[in-house]
Formats: structure tokens, sequence, C-alpha cells
């Protein structure tokens, strides 16, 4: 009886001490504030200055995200892509939902490279795009990137340089 209520110690004694380490460890929370940055500085409605193309990013909860693409034509807006950031198995997933394309099925891309000011996303077994990329140039500039292979076996990249809209 003795042996059993030592080892019930040890073990109450080793959850409180990991429970006190996940909870007073500044480390812990700013790895999880670091990995946000790129997101809440791409927080906003950002145009495609080449075409009446939009892509707005908005905060969905503490740790998610949720990108719209939409054109507007005159008085009409067309939604043509919603994706959901959210972390998975400790992994940022950009899920896309892209319309007209893979019968509106959610496409899963995985991050591959977080930094404050970039973020990239590749799924290897998806046709096109296999990654898909975001880089803040400055406050108000936003370049993003898809690419694939091509029917030829190259690459193809296509480019798309944003400006933030002011409120």
């Amino acid at each position: 009886m003795k042996s059993l209520t030592v080892q019930l110690t040890v073990c109450l004694g080793l959850l409180s001490l990991n429970g006190f380490y996940s909870c007073n460890n500044p480390g812990v929370k700013e790895i999880a504030v670091k990995d946000t940055l790129v997101f809440e500085r791409m927080l906003g409605t950002w145009k495609n200055n080449r075409q009446q193309n939009f892509e707005r990013w908005t905060k969905t909860s503490d740790s998610s995200y949720q990108s719209d693409v939409f054109s507007v034509t005159r008085n009409d807006t067309s939604f043509e892509e919603r994706a959901a950031v959210f972390m998975e198995n400790g992994k940022w997933v950009f899920q896309a939902i892209v319309n007209n394309q893979n019968e509106q099925q959610p496409i899963k891309f995985t991050a591959d490279t977080v930094g404050k000011a970039t973020i990239t996303f590749s799924n290897s077994s998806h046709d096109f795009p296999t990654a898909i990329g975001y880089r803040l140039r400055n406050s108000d500039t936003l370049a993003a990137f898809i690419s694939g292979p091509n029917k030829k076996g190259g690459l193809d990249t296509l480019k798309f340089l944003y400006v933030r809209r002011k409120s």
C-alpha cells in the first residue's frame, strides 16, 4: 500500500510540474504568437492592381483565420475561393475550396515555412497548384503565388500582387 501511495505522489508531482511548465513557460507562448504573426499582419482586404480581384483575411479564433478571394464587376461580387487556415498536428494548414474545381471539395496544403512576413504551403499529391505562398513586402503590399506542374513536365507559377485597401 505504501508503494502505491509513493507512486501516486510521484505521478501527481510530475503532472503538476508539467502543467506548471506549460502554463508558465514564456517560450511556449512566444512560439504560438510568433507563428501567428504573419497571419495577423495579413488581416484586412487586399486588392490586385491588375484586376478587380480581392483577397480578404479575417481572424476566426485565436488560432484560425479565413481567406476569401472574390472579384467585383460593376456591382456584382463573385466569390472564387474560401480558405480556412488552422493548426493541425502542430502544423499550419491552408484548406481551400475553389469554385468549379475539385467538385467543391476542400483541398489541404500544409505549411513548409512560417516567418514573420512569409508562409508557404504545399500538397505534392494535388494536381495544381502544389504550392501556395504569401510574402508581405511591407505593411501595405502582399505578394502571393501558386505553382505546380504543367502538362509539358515543367513548373508553372502564377504571381499575384496585392495592395492593402484602406478602410
